[in-house]
């Protein structure tokens, strides 16, 4: 028999063997509340177009604002700002007028990579927010003297507790 031939019946025999079944993974633990939350977050911004091309960021920074408003935030503390001459391009600011009221909020760029890069590579704008406040003597990120300032980690830790617990309706 021809190697060719000797493939072909190899092929056929593991077509009618019976095979053992496939280990099935454990059930899925449910989700925990904050979990669902969470989840119900990401599945309302995935179903909003934010693609560069086509998308509407506004419309993302507008139903983020709705969900903050109804965990409690005012509207004072928090603005979707619109660049001129660019309508679908909008972002939400929040909470910062309440942490660190007269703050005002500017954009910055890290020179470091982040995750976000992927939703980049597809078409899809992605920002961050850090919440952390250094002095110009505390960039010291990655260094020697990597570390910052403890007042800074604590406030940074609020504000990120308080944007997601907004987020996910106050829950």
């Amino acid at each position: 028999m021809t190697r060719p031939g000797a493939a072909v019946l190899v092929a056929l025999a593991l077509l009618v063997l019976p095979l053992p079944a496939p280990a099935q993974s454990p059930p899925a633990a449910p989700l925990t509340p904050a979990q669902s939350a969470l989840r119900e977050i990401y599945q309302e911004l995935l179903e909003i177009n934010t693609t560069d091309s086509a998308g509407d960021t506004t419309a993302a920074a507008q139903a983020m604002a709705a969900r903050l408003r109804a965990g409690g935030f005012a509207d004072s503390e928090m603005r979707i700002v619109v660049p001129p001459g660019a309508p679908r391009k909008g972002n939400l600011v929040a909470t910062t007028a309440a942490l660190w009221p007269g703050i005002p909020v500017i954009p910055t760029m890290s020179t470091g990579a982040t995750d976000s890069r992927f939703l980049r590579n597809a078409g899809i704008p992605a920002y961050g927010v850090s919440g952390l406040f250094l002095g110009p003597d505390d960039a010291r990120s990655h260094g020697l003297n990597e570390r910052m300032p403890v007042a800074s980690l604590w406030g940074g830790q609020e504000f990120l507790y308080r944007v997601v617990k907004g987020l996910a309706g106050g829950r």
